[in-house]
């Protein structure tokens, strides 16, 4: 008799241990289904900017020793001469960050000795597409001007830049010392 009190003893605590368990069980699922993920934050457009060095030539111009005449060390570039024209070509990347959508602007800075009268314009060419002309002048040093931003592209690239002749003169040459690219663009972060 004391017997049998023990196992219905035990037969209720087994029952009310698989209750419990299987409570427990079906709970974790229940608050596990319930609890929501956090939310992912929402893409937005962010637009930077990047400068390109593409040619830097340093000193750009210096004195010759004795003459205190100006001796330039730039990249020579000459149209109207015999060979053809001289232009200064060079390849660089455009790298922008992940998520990178589109350019919305590209400037070119070029900085130059004035040189040989004959031009009135530097002829600023990207990829190989039509050149853009930029009004420059033998007595300026520096011109700055706005390119399509359609010819450059992510990756590798080509620039020239060369002279335009102003039609006065059959000729014409200066010295490049430094052609630098500002792009803007937009990304999504």
């Amino acid at each position: 008799m004391f017997r049998e009190g023990g196992d219905k003893m035990n037969k209720i605590q087994g029952g009310i241990a698989s209750v419990l368990l299987i409570a427990i069980f079906m709970g974790t699922l229940s608050v596990g289904a319930v609890v929501p993920s956090s939310p992912s934050p929402t893409p937005t457009l962010q637009v930077t900017s990047v400068d390109i060095s593409i040619l830097n030539v340093v000193p750009g111009l210096t004195f010759q020793p004795g003459t205190g005449e100006i001796v330039t060390t730039g990249i020579g570039m000459t149209s109207g001469f015999s060979g053809g024209p001289v232009n200064a070509t060079a390849g660089f990347s455009f790298a922008p960050v992940k998520g990178f959508t589109t350019i919305n602007s590209v400037l070119v800075t070029i900085v130059y000795f004035g040189g040989t009268g004959g031009y009135n314009a530097l002829g600023v060419e990207l990829n190989g597409q039509a050149p853009v002309d930029l009004p420059a002048m033998t007595v300026q040093n520096t011109v700055v001007g706005a390119l399509r931003n359609q010819d450059l592209h992510a990756g590798a690239n080509t620039i020239s830049v060369g002279i335009v002749l102003n039609g006065l003169s059959n000729t014409g040459s200066t010295f490049v010392h430094q052609v630098r690219l500002t792009v803007e663009y937009t990304f999504v972060a």
